[in-house]
């Protein structure tokens, strides 16, 4: 979807034409709520399966996307929440 994006902005003249990244450098993915199940400590990734989560935090918001990335050696989870109006 990103990719698809990236030509869009390319076409409208809005951005230059998408490169490729590197694989093993600046490696991330990202996931949208229906791609990805989290229970317990752990989080369903699709061809990746079920991985465990060293810290999972008491969320009380919905969770919209998860970005998934590696820095150091180590892969790390960003999510982005949707919080309710009071």
């Amino acid at each position: 979807m990103q990719l698809g994006d990236a030509y869009n902005n390319f076409f409208k003249g809005l951005a230059k034409y998408p490169t490729a990244r590197k694989k093993g450098r600046d490696d991330r993915f990202s996931l949208s709520n229906d791609q990805f199940a989290i229970k317990g400590k752990s989080i369903r990734i699709p061809n990746l399966g079920w991985v465990r989560l060293k810290k999972l935090y008491v969320l009380t918001a919905k969770i919209t996307s998860a970005t998934i990335s590696k820095r150091g050696g180590k892969w790390f989870v960003m999510w982005l929440l949707k919080y309710k109006k009071l």
